[in-house]
């Protein structure tokens, strides 16, 4: 329902949904879950989305810890963290900072997702655009 909220640009009650499920996540998995890193995930979405980006850092961050506990040897959900962090850069007019995170993103996601994934060929075009930039 967080996801849906936010897709329908109310972004209070996705907010809502979305702490609700990290909550009962955080209950029932202490140690972590992949819904948790999903949760927190949809929280920067939700962030990013209202141009909040230094908190929208912050949740995608929360995701990729969480991810990286559950899947030390890496997970495609991992690639979409750093790469929404290299977003959140990129708004921020850091393109340095940014091409870092997309240049993890895709070794990530050139692991985990198939070469024609629209992900992967995304990043790949966001790198290729930044490195051309002086």
């Amino acid at each position: 329902m967080g996801i849906v909220s936010k897709n329908q640009n109310k972004y209070g009650e996705a907010m809502n949904y979305l702490q609700g499920a990290l909550k009962i996540m955080k209950t029932l998995y202490p140690a972590g879950h992949d819904l948790t890193a999903r949760s927190l995930h949809g929280m920067g979405a939700t962030k990013f989305a209202q141009a909040e980006f230094g908190l929208s850092m912050y949740y995608f961050e929360q995701s990729l810890k969480v991810f990286n506990n559950l899947n030390p040897s890496g997970h495609a959900g991992m690639g979409s963290c750093l790469g929404m962090i290299g977003c959140c850069y990129l708004k921020q007019k850091k393109p340095k900072e940014a091409l870092q995170y997309y240049q993890q993103a895709l070794s990530i996601y050139e692991k985990f997702l198939p070469h024609n994934d629209h992900p992967r060929q995304e990043i790949m075009n966001i790198i290729h655009r930044l490195s051309s930039v002086k």
